[in-house]
């Protein structure tokens, strides 16, 4: 079924046979128009067919073009928030990084100060056993 057969906007289909979202154009020449689009459009990793279709406001009842509005905004909600969760997911697990790398530079600064009394130490047991096996 393509998109231009169905009548009704708030079923339009897009090409890859999901339902389109409804998004505004940012362009100077259509300032807030509103058109159909593919949802998977401008998301990082996943195909996404060219769909697209203006939203014609005098085909549509008002009624309508808010309910697309609001489901519009719902969607955008609900990606803000997974976006959100994984942003949030991405500071935890950056903050046990910054713990680790901490933890690394007190054991390699530990370790900077035992190198020297090693060294003596070592040297003296030599020293020692030079003396001692004469």
């Amino acid at each position: 079924m393509s998109a231009s057969s169905i009548s009704s906007a708030s079923s339009t289909k897009c090409y890859c046979e999901v339902e389109a979202t409804m998004r505004y154009a940012n362009t100077a020449r259509n300032p807030g128009r509103p058109f159909l689009g593919c949802p998977k459009y401008n998301t990082q990793g996943l195909p996404y067919c060219k769909f697209f279709k203006w939203v014609d406001r005098d085909q549509m009842g008002e009624l309508e073009l808010r309910e697309m509005t609001i489901q519009a905004l719902l969607r955008k909600l609900k990606e803000l928030e997974k976006k959100l969760l994984d942003v949030e997911k991405r500071e935890i697990e950056l903050e046990g990084r910054v713990v680790e790398i901490e933890n690394r530079e007190a054991e390699i600064r530990l370790r900077r100060t035992q190198l020297p009394l090693r060294f003596w130490a070592f040297a003296f047991f030599v020293a020692f056993y030079l003396v001692v096996s004469k």
